[in-house]
């Protein structure tokens, strides 16, 4: 007894292209989606979640042939998967969730045997399962969802060609038991769930295949944890199955997509919370028999469906589909997890000819930038000076950059000495820092631009200016008389003897030569390691960063040297020989009545280097570190 995993049962009609005959428009450059590493088994109809740590857990699915009992973490900072232990039976449509102390709670699903009410635990500090409680009811296809005490709701589901579980039973991490069952208003099968504002549940839609037939509802039901009840609330326009489903910035719940008994449901829904109703939003989708969607950073709606490789956005404010990206293949029930940076994993799903792909896509938002200080000046042909082309992220999702170059029509006049761009992303409102040298070969404007490789490639690429000015001519020589008419050459005068006290001084020494050679942020933040090379006797440095509006006045003298600047760490002038050096900059003490926060800001480091006759150089550099800020 076997339930086929690509439900073909639930179809009801040909699959309807509701977007018109436009050709998808594929993201170029970073934006859009990207392969990543693939996993080591194909699956379907897994399990996924984030872990605290921000790595993605997939468990189980579907091989094509049987349950797989493998599970694997995806680490978005590597691109790359790792085993994640053995299940104690392999499952699919199970539904999972995250603990408050970091453990994964995998609930239900269907096994070898049939529907199960057996739970396992993944514990990512051992990276090992462990069997949990069994539930009251067995369960497949049924919703699970986080409440706000970190109690896990479980609700709905099927035992195959049974009624849908009209049931939900929640599961306590504080003592590791499962509460009594408590009564829904209907059965449901591959409902949707959402966590409200207000902090009650959302279920809406499903499907129940009892007794011989296939009933979808258009119905919906919220539960309160205070009260310990399920309450109906609006019905939805349209009745659907195995719909997506995503939460907005403003709590209201869209709903996507789906299947029901006249065929695949092509328009979207949300729900308001604060109201109770729904309402629909624009125009119909492209939408297929499975359907998942996820909140992008400015709150549109990503939408992933089997029918296409396309996942159109959908605009909750117009309800108009804003663009679309493509994945490699359409994909039937591969997981979608949106990461922690703000870009969203694809992995795994049947793709063509019935194949359980390992294969997983990255989909990396686009964003907007613009760019100051790429103006030289004048500069002397032959002589050099260096900017500073400051890289602001303007829009609303994180600025990923692979690569910066130099192009144009002068560009063999412009050379980027050193960039943080490619260090990593950048947080909407923050910014990276180019440091541009601009030698001009000839008089005149010259003029180039930056290459950004990144996902803000509808900005205009950063231009790069200055002027080359003429060098002064060389001082002319007089002319020496000819060999045919010969010049009397008068005697040379004898100089007076100097006094020891008239001897002009020596002439000035130059400043001290010093190069930045790297800069890197070590322990959390808490250390920065850097190379410089230098002909000075002594040497400093220090880095800060500027937040306005963090300062705590509470903090203790000295952590703050500036409303909003905070001395981050510091190393005094000491003695050194020339050559190259690393500097090891220690974190400033913290203060014991200040509240602090992790976050990832942009260090801006200053060096300075002094040689012995006291002249002294600066250099300017940047590395970006997770640090722990005033609130």
């Amino acid at each position: 007894m076997r339930r086929p995993a690509a439900r073909p049962a639930l179809v009801a009609g040909a699959v309807a292209l509701a977007l018109g005959a436009t050709a998808p428009t594929i993201a170029s450059a970073a934006s859009g989606w990207a392969p990543t590493g693939s996993m080591a088994a194909g699956r379907s109809a897994a399990a996924a979640v984030r872990l605290a740590d921000g790595r993605i857990l997939v468990a189980s699915g579907f091989s094509g042939t049987g349950e797989v009992p493998s599970a694997e973490l995806y680490d978005p900072a590597r691109g790359t998967w790792s085993p994640a232990g053995t299940l104690g039976a392999g499952r699919h449509y199970a539904a999972a969730a995250l603990l408050p102390d970091g453990r994964v709670l995998l609930t239900g699903g269907f096994t070898a045997a049939g529907a199960t009410a057996t739970t396992e635990l993944y514990d990512p500090a051992t990276n090992a399962w462990t069997p949990g409680p069994p539930m009251h009811r067995p369960r497949s296809g049924q919703v699970a969802v986080a409440l706000g005490d970190g109690r896990i709701l479980v609700a709905g589901g099927s035992d195959f060609l049974q009624p849908a579980e009209a049931t939900s039973e929640i599961y306590d991490p504080a003592t590791g038991t499962w509460s009594a069952p408590v009564p829904m208003g209907a059965g449901r099968e591959n409902a949707r769930a959402a966590l409200l504002p207000d902090g009650r549940v959302l279920v809406a839609g499903g499907a129940d295949q009892g007794g011989g037939s296939t009933t979808f509802a258009a119905s919906a039901e919220t539960y309160d944890p205070r009260l310990g009840v399920w309450a109906p609330t609006a019905a939805m326009t349209d009745a659907r199955s195995q719909a997506g489903s995503a939460v907005l910035r403003d709590g209201r719940v869209v709903v996507v997509g789906g299947v029901n008994r006249s065929g695949l449901v092509g328009r979207a829904e949300a729900y308001a919370p604060a109201s109770g109703t729904w309402q629909v939003m624009g125009p119909a989708l492209l939408t297929g028999n499975t359907t998942a969607a996820t909140t992008l950073a400015d709150d549109r709606v990503l939408v992933q469906t089997d029918a296409t490789a396309t996942t159109p956005l959908l605009d909750p404010t117009t309800g108009a589909v804003t663009g679309e990206y493509a994945l490699d293949v359409p994909r039937v029930q591969p997981t979608l997890t949106p990461l922690a940076d703000g870009r969203i994993l694809v992995a795994g799903g049947t793709v063509a000819n019935g194949v359980r792909s390992p294969t997983a896509q990255l989909f990396t938002p686009r964003t907007r930038r613009t760019a100051t200080g790429g103006d030289a000046g004048a500069v002397r042909a032959g002589a050099a000076a260096e900017r500073d082309v400051v890289v602001r992220n303007d829009g609303p999702e994180r600025l990923w950059t692979t690569g910066v170059a130099v192009e144009g029509a002068d560009a063999g006049d412009f050379t980027v000495v050193r960039e943080d761009c490619t260090d990593g992303p950048v947080t909407a409102g923050d910014d990276c820092v180019v440091r541009v040298r601009f030698a001009p070969t000839a008089t005149g404007p010259r003029t180039a631009r930056l290459a950004l490789d990144d996902n803000a490639e509808t900005s205009a690429a950063p231009a790069l200016t200055g002027t080359g000015e003429q060098a002064p001519p060389a001082e002319e020589e007089q002319p020496q008389p000819t060999p045919q008419d010969p010049a009397p050459r008068p005697a040379a005068p004898v100089p007076a003897p100097v006094p020891p006290a008239l001897t002009p001084p020596a002439a000035t020494s130059a400043a001290p030569t010093l190069r930045i050679r790297g800069i890197r942020a070590t322990d959390g933040g808490t250390r920065i390691r850097l190379r410089v090379e230098t002909s000075a006797a002594r040497v400093a440095a220090v880095a800060t960063h500027t937040e306005p509006g963090r300062a705590d006045v509470r903090a203790p003298q000295g952590l703050l040297p500036g409303p909003g600047r905070i001395a981050v760490a510091r190393a005094g002038a000491r003695p050194l020989t020339a050559g190259t050096h690393e500097l090891v900059l220690a974190r400033t003490a913290v203060g014991r009545r200040a509240r602090f926060a992790l976050r990832t800001v942009r260090l801006r480091v200053v060096v300075t280097a002094t040689g012995a006759d006291g002249q002294v150089t600066r250099r300017v550099g940047a590395v970006r570190a997770r640090v722990r800020l005033p609130r």
